[in-house]
């Protein structure tokens, strides 16, 4: 049976030593760009390709830097031919007993479901687990898009009920761990790094708010808290997030000179448009219809977005 929660997270290492498992790690150029805030299209304002670093979650895509060779080739690992479909942080086929890579054998040693059925993303973290492998993940520009800002709720104040939402688009999970929230370009008081793990599912939605307590805050559920420092302007304003290299992952300006300027409703975008440069114009957001479930503005943290009209 396939091995999942009992596994993760344990410390005791099932080889001989640390360095039998531990794979070589390649050091990887580390494309940093500053990002300066703007209003144009947040895909062409981040230089693409940039990477960072974790050991659990991806963005855009893997690349290993640990645990043997990709894609089929043949390479000297432990004084073996590595035959190993691909590297221990791919997600991919059932990788095989005696491919060449020990961190392979440890894993399907305690799992066999990563050489019988598939290598999955718990493949990926066991083998970071039981190997310290260190696989090094691309969250690339428009992977994660700003979905649905509430700055100006009417149930409670702003500065108790003020959040946005988060979209992963990927087809990965990413960790925000790292990244930072920028609002009102050229205000560096305005910047909050997210100090603690916060992983965006493939396909999934996060709130980040003002004020986590939910019987004071409108009743939203938030997945990350951020301080006072982030306050969102009712009129206009510029909201951004960017990674730990200053790449800007996803960034809008608002405006109620758009004819958008809804209280008690968040600014919605409707699901036709849910991309990174879909979001930077106003038209492609309305006022959300859903009410909260018991909180009694409207919008749909966490959920699928509401439809806007024609």
């Amino acid at each position: 049976m396939k091995l999942r929660t009992a596994l993760l997270g344990s410390s005791i290492l099932l080889c001989g030593s640390v360095a039998a498992c531990a794979m070589a790690v390649e050091p990887e150029d580390d494309a940093s760009t500053t990002g300066t805030p703007a209003t144009t299209s947040s895909v062409n304002a981040a230089t693409t390709g940039s990477t960072t670093s974790a050991t659990q979650g991806a963005g855009g895509s893997v690349t290993a830097s640990a645990g043997g060779a990709g894609g089929g080739s043949s390479s000297s690992t432990g004084g073996s031919m590595n035959n190993c479909a691909h590297d221990v942080c791919t997600l991919g086929i059932a990788l095989t007993l005696g491919c060449g890579d020990p961190c392979v054998d440890t894993v399907c040693g305690q799992d066999s479901y990563c050489c019988d059925t598939e290598w999955d993303q718990t493949c990926i973290d066991e083998a970071v687990d039981f190997c310290s492998a260190s696989c090094t993940v691309a969250v690339l520009p428009g992977d994660l898009v700003i979905t649905e800002i509430m700055n100006n709720p009417s149930a409670v104040a702003d500065t108790a009920g003020e959040w946005f939402e988060l979209h992963n688009v990927s087809q990965n999970p990413i960790d925000l761990q790292g990244m930072s929230i920028l609002h009102q370009a050229n205000m560096p008081t305005a910047v909050e790094t997210i100090a603690q793990s916060v992983v965006v599912p493939s396909g999934g939605f996060v709130v980040l708010g003002v004020n986590g307590d939910t019987t004071v805050n409108g009743n939203v559920s938030l997945d990350y808290v951020y301080s006072a420092t982030v306050s969102l302007n009712n009129t206009t304003d510029y909201l951004a997030i960017q990674d730990a290299t200053a790449v800007i992952i996803d960034e809008l300006t608002y405006s109620e000179t758009s004819g958008l300027d809804p209280s008690g409703k968040s600014r919605n975008l409707d699901p036709s448009f849910m991309t990174a440069l879909d979001n930077d114009s106003d038209m492609h957001f309305c006022e959300a219809t859903s009410t909260i479930v018991g909180g009694m503005d409207q919008g749909t943290p966490g959920a699928p977005n509401d439809i806007c009209p024609p």
